[in-house]
C-alpha cells in the first residue's frame, strides 16, 4: 500500500495554524500509532508516527487534518489527497508535543466535515536506554573498567549504576544501587574501575538514565542491557585430531565453565600468542601456528581478538577483546609446540644400528630418515637431513615432507664427505638421531712393486731351499767318512781299550 507522508516539527502550540470545525455527518476515520507500535514505550526525542486511515466509501478528493482532541478541534496539520491512501503524521517526542491527537477530513466538493477519529494519546514514557560497556574478558588478578554511556544531550542528566551477585539465587534477583553521577554538558558517561580482582568477582551490571525537564517532570530510561563481569581463571588446552600429545591441536579456552575455541581474524593472529600458549602448557617453544576453518564441536561461545606481546606467562594476561557466540567469519587456530614433535631415527643401508661408519672415498652410502608420531595422523612434517662439518658448519643435504612411518631415503654418492649426519624435523628441539661417517683415502698398489716383491720372495725361498738341501747332502757325506774310519781300526786291539 502506498502512503502519502508528511513530516511536521512542532515548536509551540501557539505558533501552529488553527482551524476550527464543527462535527459533520461523514463517517469518521481511524487513528493509530505506526511507530512505536501501539504507542507503547515512547522515548524522549524519538520520532512518533500516527496514521489516519480513511473509510472505504469516502469520496475524493478530500483534505485530512490532524489536531488536538479538544473542544475547538485545533488543526495543526492538513493534507489534500486524491487517492485512498492512509495519511501519516510525524512529530518529535518532546514535552511540548505530548497530548491526545485525533484526525478528521472534509470533502473538497461539498465542504462536509467528518466526525473525529478515535483519540491517540502521545505520552513520553521513557528515555533512550543508555549503553553499558563491560570488557568481554576479565582475567583473575587483572583490572577492568565499566562504562555507562548516553547519547542524549537533554539538560539535567543523571546516570546510575546497579549490580547483583552471580549466580542469581532466590532472594538475590534485585539489582542493588552502586552509584550515580549528574552529567555536565560536555560529559556523556560514568565509569567504575575495579583493580586486582580475584575469583570472587562475579557480578552483573545495568545502568539507567534519568532526566528532569523544565516542568520538573522526571523521565526514566529503561535499564541498559545487563552484562556480566566475571573474573576468569581461563585455563587453556590444545585438542589434537588424533590422541597422543597435549602439545598440539585446536586452541581452546575455558570461560564461564565451558570450553570454547579461540577464533581470530586471519590477519590478527600473531606468533607471540602461540609462544605464550606453549609456555603456559609446558610444551617447549612454538613450532607452528596455522588456521583451522572448521570446528566440529557444538559450543556456546568463542574467544577472539587476542593480542599478545610474547612475554606473558599465561594467555589470560594477553589483551582479549571479544567473547562471541560463534566463530562466524573467524578461523580457529591450530598450534604445534616443539614438545609435540617426535624424535627421529637415522639408519645406513647395509649396516645395523650404528653410530659410526668408516668407509673409503670410493664408497657410496644410502641414509634413511623417519619418525613415529601417531598423534599427527596423516599430516606430513618437513624432515631435513643435515651434515655438520669439522668446522661446525651445518649443511642441509636433503629435505622432504613425510608422514609418520614413512622414510626419506637419500643416496650419498662417492666421494662421501666426512661429518655428523643427522635427521631433524623442522622446528624441533628434540634430540635428533645422528651417525658419524669417517672417510679415508684408498691408495691403489703399484703392480711393478708387487711383481718385484714376489720375485724377491721366490728367489729368497729358492736360496733357502738350496741351502737346506746342500746342508743335508754335506751332512750325509761326513757320516759316510766316519763310518769308514771305524772299520779299519786295529783288530788286535784289546777289547777293553777305548779308541782315542
Amino acid at each position: 500500500m502506498r502512503y502519502a507522508t508528511s513530516v511536521l516539527t512542532i515548536l509551540w502550540l501557539g505558533q501552529s495554524a488553527r482551524v476550527v470545525w464543527t462535527q459533520g455527518r461523514l463517517p469518521a476515520p481511524s487513528l493509530s500509532f505506526y511507530r512505536p507500535r501501539f504507542g507503547r514505550n515512547i522515548q524522549l526525542f524519538s520520532d512518533v508516527e500516527l496514521i489516519c486511515t480513511l473509510p472505504t466509501n469516502v469520496r475524493l478528493p478530500i483534505t485530512v487534518f490532524f489536531g488536538w482532541d479538544n473542544q475547538s478541534l485545533s488543526a495543526i496539520h492538513s493534507l489534500t489527497i486524491q487517492n485512498r491512501d492512509d495519511v501519516r503524521f510525524t512529530t518529535k517526542a518532546i514535552a511540548a508535543n505530548e497530548g491526545i491527537y485525533v484526525c478528521w477530513y472534509n470533502a473538497s466538493n461539498t465542504g462536509d466535515v467528518s466526525r473525529t477519529s478515535n483519540p491517540a494519546n502521545l505520552t513520553i514514557s521513557s528515555l533512550p536506554g543508555p549503553i553499558l560497556v563491560v570488557p568481554a574478558f576479565i582475567p583473575i588478578g587483572g583490572n577492568y573498567t565499566i562504562s555507562c554511556q548516553t547519547t542524549t544531550r537533554f539538560p539535567n542528566r543523571t546516570l546510575a549504576l546497579y549490580y547483583r551477585q552471580l549466580p542469581v539465587t532466590v532472594g538475590n534477583e534485585i539489582f542493588k544501587f552502586k552509584g550515580s553521577a549528574a552529567l555536565l554538558d560536555n560529559h556523556d558517561s560514568i565509569t567504575l574501575s575495579r583493580w586486582l580482582v580475584d575469583s570472587t568477582e562475579t557480578f552483573e551490571f545495568v545502568c539507567r538514565l534519568e532526566i528532569v525537564d523544565f516542568n520538573q517532570h522526571i523521565y526514566l530510561s529503561p535499564p541498559s542491557s545487563p552484562h556480566p563481569a566475571i573474573a576468569e581463571e581461563a585455563p587453556i588446552r590444545l585438542v589434537p585430531q588424533y590422541q597422543g600429545s597435549k602439545c598440539l591441536g585446536q586452541l581452546e579456552v575455558q570461560v564461564r565453565g565451558s570450553w570454547g575455541p579461540v577464533c581470530q581474524q586471519i590477519e590478527s593472529w600473531n606468533p607471540a600468542m602461540g609462544s605464550v600458549v606453549c609456555r603456559e602448557l609446558g610444551c617447549g617453544t612454538l613450532s607452528s601456528v596455522s588456521t583451522k576453518q572448521d570446528y566440529n564441536h557444538k559450543v556456546d561461545f568463542s574467544i577472539g581478538s587476542i593480542l599478545c606481546r610474547g612475554s606473558e606467562g599465561r594467555l589470560r594476561e594477553c589483551q582479549i577483546d571479544a567473547v562471541q557466540p560463534l566463530c562466524n567469519s573467524r578461523k580457529g587456530l591450530k598450534i604445534v609446540c616443539s614438545d609435540a614433535l617426535p624424535t627421529t631415527k637415522i639408519s645406513v643401508t647395509g649396516y645395523r644400528e650404528v653410530s659410526r661408519v668408516d668407509i673409503s672415498d670410493e664408497h657410496s652410502l644410502e641414509l634413511s630418515c623417519m619418525f613415529n608420531a601417531p598423534w599427527f595422523g596423516t599430516e606430513k612434517l618437513f624432515m631435513d637431513l643435515t651434515r655438520v662439518s669439522i668446522d661446525s658448519y651445518i649443511n642441509i643435504i636433503d629435505n622432504v615432507q613425510i608422514a609418520t612411518g614413512e622414510k626419506m631415503r637419500t643416496m650419498l654418492h662417492a666421494p662421501v664427505l666426512s661429518g655428523e649426519y643427522a635427521c631433524r624435523i623442522r622446528g624441533s628441539e628434540q634430540t635428533v638421531s645422528s651417525v658419524r661417517i669417517f672417510v679415508s683415502k684408498w691408495y691403489k698398489p703399484n703392480v711393478g712393486l708387487i711383481i718385484t716383491a714376489l720375485l724377491t720372495a721366490v728367489s729368497g725361498a729358492a736360496i733357502l731351499v738350496y741351502m737346506c738341501v746342500y746342508r743335508v747332502q754335506k751332512g750325509e757325506t761326513a757320516n759316510a767318512v766316519t763310518s769308514q774310519g771305524v772299520s779299519t781300526a786295529d783288530p788286535e786291539a784289546s777289547p777293553g781299550m777305548e779308541s782315542v
